[in-house]
Order: C-alpha cells, then sequence, then structure tokens
C-alpha cells in the first residue's frame, strides 16, 4: 500500500434492498501463526494476496479475550509489508450506518496506522486516516489530511477501544476512542468499503495487536420521495445582534429526482420560509443551496430548528429526517474592551498565506474589538527584537498569540477572541499622536482610565503597524503551500502559484516597532492604583522615511502584573493627531449605549459621516470643539433605534485644522480627533 498521509472515513451502498451485515472476529478459531485472510474469506489484502507477507499472522503473545490475536508490525519507514484488509460491504456504500470497534494494543515506543477505503478496488479513494504515534499521540484527518478532524492520547502497552458510527445517508461520521468522542464531522468523500490495517511509524518502528474486531452495516431502503437536510453551514458564533449567512446541504436518499422543496428556519426573530425550484437533485444526489436570508446572534444559546417540507410539491415520505437543528452562540462585547492578536508569521512559510487569510478576514468582521499584529520573521519585515521575544512563545509560523494567555492556529482564532471580547477589562485606554513630517518624530501619548483597583505590576507598551507593505525584493514574495488547491481553498491562495511573486503580495498588520521592549514599561502606572485614577505616558519614535505615515496605526497595550494583555486601543496615527498630544478620559466617555463608532472619512473636506452600532435606542447629538475648547458648531440628529447607523455630518464653513468631535448617546460621551483639511 502507498501511504498517502491520513484521509477521511467513507461509504457506499448501492444495493437498496440488501441485508444487515454482522461480522465479530476474536481471533480464537485461528492457530497461532495462521495467516488471517488465508483462513478467513471475510479478510483479504491491499492486492488480494491471502497468505502473502502482506497477511497479518496470528500471535498469543497478547489478547483482550480468550488467548490470541492479529500481529501488526513493520520495521520499515515505509511501513508494512503487512496490508490487511477488511471489507464492510461487497461493494462501495454511499447509504446506510456502520457500526465498527475494535481493540488496539500497541507497543511502547513504537506506533501504528490504518485508514479506511472508500472504493472497491482499493487504491483509489483513502477516505479516513488514523495514525497512532509513538510518543502516545493520536491524529485523525480527513479531506486528503488538509483537515486534522482529532487528536489527543491513547494508552499504550494496553488494549483500548476504537470505534466509529458512520451514518452515510445524513454524512455523519463520529469517532471514540475508549467510548469518549472524539469528532463528528461530514465527509466531502461520504462512502466506503473497507479498512485497511497497515502497520506504519515514522520512525520505523510499528508494533501494533488488534482483537476483537466487530462490525454491523444496516443498508438503506429508499422511498421513492425522501429528502433529508445533511448540514446547515452557519458560523456558530458572532457578536450580538451580528448577522451571518446560512447555506444548507439536500440530500436525495429516495429513488425520484428531487426538483422542489421549501427549507424553513427560526432563529428566534420569527419563521422564515425559502421555496427552491428546478434543484434536479438525482437519487443519492447532495446540493448545497444559499438561503435568502441571514440568521442573527440574539442571545448567549438560541437553537435554530432547521426543516424541509414541500418536497417535490408533496409530503416528503419520511419525515424523521427532515429536521436538524444547531446552536447559535452569540457573545455580548464587553464596554470599552479590545482584542490584541500578535501573529508570528513570514513570507518563508508556506502556511502564512492561512494566516494573512484569517487575520484579515477577523479584522472585517470585528473592526471595532479585533487588534491584529502581523510580527513577521526570517523576511524584509522582520523586527528582530520582537520576533525573537514571539517566536520562543509560539508553535511555529503562523502562530497567534491571543492577549498574551494562549497560542492558537489561526484557523482557531475567531473563538478565543469573542470570548476576550466579552471580559470586561480593568481599565479604558486612548490614544493621541503628533507628527513632525520634517523630522518624522512621531509621539504617542496613552491615556489610560483604570475602572477597578488593580495590583503592583501593570506595565504599558505601544506597538505602531504599517498596512499596505510592498517590497519588490525576493523576500517579499510568500511561499503557498494553498497552490493548486493543495490544501484546500484559501481566500484564493488556492489560485496562486507555490511562490507568490512579490509583485502581488500586499501586507497588512506589519509590526514596524514595538517602543517599550516586549514586556513594557513599569514608567507609565505607580504602584497603587485605585479605581478612578487616570494616567498619561508619552512614547516617542522616530519613523523611517521608507514607512508610510498614512497607513500606520498605533497600538497601546494594558499588560497586567502576569504579563498578560488586560485591554488594548488602536488609532491610525493620521486620524488621532492632537497638538497637546494629551486627552483626558471623562468617566462618561466609558460607553454602554454603544458598541461601535467612528467618522468617515477622516481627514474631512466638508462631509463627513458618523457611522455607529447602537446598543439602544438613544438620543444623538454631536459637537465640534477647537483645540482650545471652543465649541465650533452642533448638530442634533434625534432618537435613533439600536442598530447600525450612518449619520451625515456637514462641515462647509469650519477653518482647517485639528479638531475633537464629541458625540453624545444618550447620556454618554465619545471623543473623536478630526482633521477638517
Amino acid at each position: 500500500m502507498k501511504y498517502l498521509i491520513i484521509f477521511f472515513v467513507v461509504f457506499y451502498f448501492t444495493n437498496a434492498n440488501a441485508q444487515v451485515s454482522n461480522f465479530f472476529d476474536d481471533c480464537e478459531s485461528y492457530t497461532v501463526g495462521d495467516y488471517v485472510a488465508a483462513k478467513n474469506s471475510k479478510w483479504s489484502t491491499w492486492s488480494n494476496s491471502p497468505g502473502t507477507d502482506e497477511d497479518a499472522m496470528v500471535s498469543n503473545e497478547r489478547a483482550k479475550s480468550g488467548t490470541k490475536s492479529i500481529k501488526l508490525e513493520s520495521n520499515s519507514s515505509g511501513g508494512g509489508p503487512t496490508d490487511l484488509i477488511l471489507p464492510f460491504s461487497p461493494t462501495t456504500a454511499d447509504v446506510g450506518v456502520l457500526e465498527f470497534e475494535m481493540y488496539i494494543n500497541v507497543v511502547g515506543n513504537t506506533g501504528t496506522y490504518f485508514n479506511f477505503q472508500g472504493n472497491n478496488p482499493v487504491q483509489t479513494s483513502w477516505v479516513f486516516d488514523a495514525q497512532f504515534h509513538r510518543n502516545g499521540q493520536f491524529v485523525f484527518k480527513t479531506n486528503n489530511s488538509a483537515t486534522i478532524v482529532a487528536t489527543g492520547t491513547y494508552p499504550q502497552d494496553e488494549w483500548f477501544k476504537f470505534s466509529c458510527n458512520i451514518d452515510l445517508t445524513l454524512n455523519i461520521w463520529k469517532f471514540f476512542i475508549n467510548d469518549q468522542q472524539v469528532c463528528s464531522f461530514a465527509n466531502p468523500n461520504n462512502k466506503i468499503y473497507c479498512m485497511d490495517l497497515f502497520p506504519l511509524d515514522s520512525n520505523g518502528l510499528s508494533t501494533a495487536y488488534v482483537d476483537d474486531v466487530k462490525f454491523t452495516f444496516t443498508p438503506k431502503n429508499l422511498l421513492n420521495v425522501d429528502g433529508t437536510i445533511v448540514n446547515a453551514k452557519i458560523k456558530p458564533f458572532g457578536l450580538i445582534n451580528q448577522t451571518s449567512p446560512i447555506s444548507i446541504g439536500i440530500r436525495n436518499i429516495g429513488l425520484d429526482t428531487i426538483n422542489s422543496f421549501t427549507v424553513n428556519y427560526n432563529d428566534g426573530s420569527g419563521l422564515k420560509s425559502n421555496q427552491f425550484t428546478g434543484q434536479n437533485i438525482p437519487s443519492k444526489g447532495t446540493k448545497t443551496v444559499q438561503l435568502s436570508d441571514k440568521v442573527k446572534y440574539l442571545s448567549a444559546q438560541t437553537p435554530v430548528q432547521i426543516y424541509l417540507t414541500n418536497v417535490n410539491g408533496n409530503t416528503d415520505q419520511n419525515k424523521l429526517n427532515d429536521t436538524i437543528t444547531t446552536i447559535l452562540n452569540g457573545y455580548t462585547p464587553a464596554a470599552n474592551k479590545k482584542v490584541l492578536v500578535e501573529m508570528g508569521t513570514s513570507t518563508t512559510s508556506n502556511l502564512g498565506p492561512k494566516g494573512i487569510v484569517l487575520f484579515d478576514s477577523l479584522f472585517r468582521t470585528y473592526p471595532d474589538h479585533f487588534i491584529p499584529i502581523a510580527v513577521h520573521g526570517n523576511d524584509p519585515m522582520s523586527n528582530i527584537e520582537y520576533d525573537e521575544a514571539l517566536f520562543p512563545l509560539i508553535s511555529g509560523y503562523p502562530s497567534a498569540y491571543v492577549m498574551r494567555k494562549n497560542v492558537f492556529d489561526p484557523l482557531l482564532l475567531e473563538l478565543p477572541s469573542l470570548e476576550e471580547i466579552s471580559l470586561a477589562p480593568n481599565a479604558v485606554l486612548a490614544n493621541t499622536t503628533s507628527f513632525d513630517s520634517v523630522t518624522r518624530e512621531l509621539k504617542v501619548c496613552v491615556s489610560t482610565k483604570f475602572l477597578k483597583s488593580v495590583p503592583q505590576g501593570y506595565k504599558l507598551n505601544c506597538v505602531l503597524t504599517e498596512s499596505g507593505v510592498k517590497g519588490l525584493s525576493a523576500g517579499y514574495a510568500q511561499r503557498n503551500a494553498y497552490a493548486s488547491g493543495t490544501n484546500g481553498p484559501m481566500g484564493g491562495f488556492e489560485n496562486l502559484p507555490a511562490t507568490v511573486p512579490s509583485s502581488v503580495m500586499v501586507y497588512d498588520h506589519v509590526g514596524r516597532a514595538i517602543l517599550s521592549g516586549f514586556d513594557g514599561t513599569g514608567d507609565a502606572y505607580p504602584d497603587v492604583i485605585a479605581a478612578g485614577d487616570e494616567y498619561q505616558f508619552e512614547f516617542s519614535y522616530t519613523v523611517p522615511v521608507a514607512y508610510n505615515i498614512q497607513k500606520m496605526n498605533a497600538i497601546s497595550i494594558l499588560l497586567n502584573e502576569e504579563g498578560k494583555v488586560n485591554n488594548a486601543e488602536s488609532i491610525k496615527i493620521t486620524n488621532s493627531i492632537n497638538p497637546n498630544c494629551k486627552i483626558l478620559i471623562d468617566n462618561k466617555d466609558l460607553h454602554y449605549n454603544y458598541s461601535a463608532i467612528s467618522l468617515s472619512p477622516n481627514p474631512i473636506d466638508d462631509q463627513t459621516n458618523i457611522i455607529l452600532q447602537l446598543n439602544s435606542e438613544n438620543e444623538i447629538s454631536f459637537e465640534l470643539i477647537d483645540v482650545i475648547g471652543a465649541m465650533k458648531m452642533k448638530q442634533n440628529f434625534g432618537k435613533r433605534t439600536s442598530g447600525k447607523h450612518i449619520l451625515p455630518l456637514n462641515l462647509v464653513g469650519i477653518q482647517s485644522g485639528y479638531y475633537m468631535g464629541r458625540i453624545k448617546i444618550g447620556t454618554e460621551f465619545k471623543s473623536l480627533a478630526l482633521l477638517i483639511k
């Protein structure tokens, strides 16, 4: 067998009237030294050669029950030659249910491997791979090893149970270790034929025993009209009142072609129905449809029931499989809270595109809460001080360090970020800047308003980032493991070459400078800090000519006594310029009536827009204040309901210069720096 890294479990049954298949082998009917497939025709080998070195021998060295088991052994780094096959059905199955279990005993300091094949003959479709490493770790993968579906630990030198329940009809694959579920997923290659036992470990040492192998395969008898919802693709989490698109996987498990149906669901805001016609889904075919409505995250946990009706204009003959339920998890952002994520990355990393795509996606989705810093290493954008401090704390490129608490693969970054957003901070930060375009000296003034007393040891830091970074040298070319779709889609990188030319690449959120070392400065705060205390601290930096100040952000970082991030704030440098480089945070600036607010465009010609997300109905007004504190104009917008609003602001006739815009939301205030051209 040629080993294709870990894959996917799969199933197909084409005989709708086939009988239930049962199998059990406790190895007690064999004689020690027997070849399994040569003695039992229910087994076979990779090339259908029972009794050869592809076959496995029976041993009495270890046994789960009785005195004998199947021994799997290899001394080759490529695995084998043992390649024992156990068919689950006479041919490929794509509907029905497989219940399978076996006991495995892996000899210490060795490993083993097996897979499920999807097709008969074998060698064309690896649908699930299970690797049990010599260090006691297991890894299950799917989608041609592009997706890890489960990792964990297993015991060596003792028997453990591996089992699965695979519903091919609904495409639900569940796997268990010692009866504890380790994963459940939908398989894009939803079919199965057999198991392949192939002893393998990377160091060339693989010895394991298998006993009490058992399965039941229950085929599906097809009705004439039988549609089912096999999956609902909805992002399971988001901020309260955010919305998300929803698509539904419809499978035809009847004999008649399905041309029309209605999908219904209720996310807590009322029943919604979407009718579909002209679908032409053949028997055992699957089609994904996009619903016209979006779901809304209305509470911490909202069950959403999705069900199918009106299949081909009639009642579906099997209503038991027409409904699925999913849970939407809504997170309420804590007032004044931002989440800082420092991601180690490099143009030399083949997986770098994953970090780029996921970072940008979260920044677009949560622009008012998510603060990204791309800390480059081993490329022209590297800040050596920053990279050398961060890299030992992460697990290779790209890896994301959330609030300096935990490290995550970028694919898993969104949920921990939302969990952090919901945690109330101990202080609020506000940034203003002063920039001399001749000397290029930048000053960043950070005001910190503490909401509660905190222990001694709090520190402050400031990081400068730049977006839109380009370069023509070879070092700006991005290596790309997703070329040609090798590892699945990745935000368009699957359509780009294995090395994306520097002329194509543009890098955002690049960490250009960290102004107080990685650990921050303790000079910003005294040893004793009480609730209500406010402090200002000024950072200075000479911005290199090569950096575009128009695309740079100043990020203030509040570190607690353990060095973890408690809160952060980011502001575009050219949008926050204040000649005094100081602001005071009024208690009324601590907002609860709104979750996001900004001015766009800024700098301003004659008009701009106040863009805000209200948490409740409130009166809105705006005051323009000059640098000496005089109010230059006021505009009332009246009462506005909860939700997003874009309020036009007319500044015609106002003299050019720097101003402070003070926006009143109910009884709360928000101050924003602005520049009128």
